[in-house]
């Protein structure tokens, strides 16, 4: 749901204090509001988030956006695209301030073959992220609407975060009209408040008691 990656982050901070003509990082910033990554432009960079929350989404033809993860430290951004040589398939964006790492796709892949741990990292989190797909079908498809809206305000409360109703909607792929419905009832139990640009629990005590109720 909020994807991270400390592992990565270690390394990819390791190797940017070694000096070396192989490859080259460095660091950047990007405001929340802005995009770091638009879908459909052609690949440059491979890019560490080292602090700060992005959403990774796709905008439909219809112009309705799906969101599919929040991105978070030591996150990889770009590097299916550079593999795969094709045009970026996803926008990405900042939710807060973000701080990250850039390096240009002929020096992420010179970092491939020259560094096998570095390698084995990249394709651990690879395999992590289908898993994590996996795992979010399969609760989408077993436990009803309630319970995701549930999940994803406790997981974004513990890490002190707030979610606009529009990113909860674009990430479980419903209408805002069916959120809200959602909402009123959490609402009425005291357990979610809406804030002009946000939601925010209101009880972490009867957000959990909530979510146990499913089990």
């Amino acid at each position: 749901m909020i994807r991270t990656n400390t592992h990565i982050l270690e390394e990819i901070r390791r190797l940017a204090t070694i000096p070396s003509s192989d490859w080259r990082i460095i660091k950047r910033t990007v405001k929340a509001g802005q995009r770091l990554i638009w879908q459909g432009d052609a690949p440059k960079h491979v890019y560490c988030l080292i602090d700060g929350l992005a959403k990774c989404f796709i905008t439909e033809e219809n112009g309705q956006d799906f969101l599919l993860e929040f991105l978070a430290e030591g996150e990889i951004i770009g590097e299916l695209e550079m593999l795969r040589e094709k045009e970026y398939m996803s926008s990405i964006e900042a939710i807060t301030d973000l701080s990250l790492y850039q390096i240009s796709n002929p020096d992420f892949m010179v970092m491939l073959e020259k560094l096998p741990q570095f390698n084995k990292l990249i394709l651990v989190e690879l395999a992590n992220r289908v898993t994590q797909t996996a795992e979010r079908a399969a609760y989408q498809q077993v436990y009803p609407l309630e319970y995701a809206v549930l999940k994803i305000l406790y997981v974004f409360s513990e890490n002190e975060l707030s979610i606009s109703k529009k990113d909860m909607a674009d990430y479980m792929g419903i209408s805002t009209r069916s959120l809200n419905r959602v909402l009123k009832q959490l609402r009425e139990r005291g357990i979610v408040q809406a804030e002009e640009q946000a939601l925010v629990v209101s009880s972490t005590e009867r957000l959990r008691e909530a979510m146990e109720a499913f089990h």
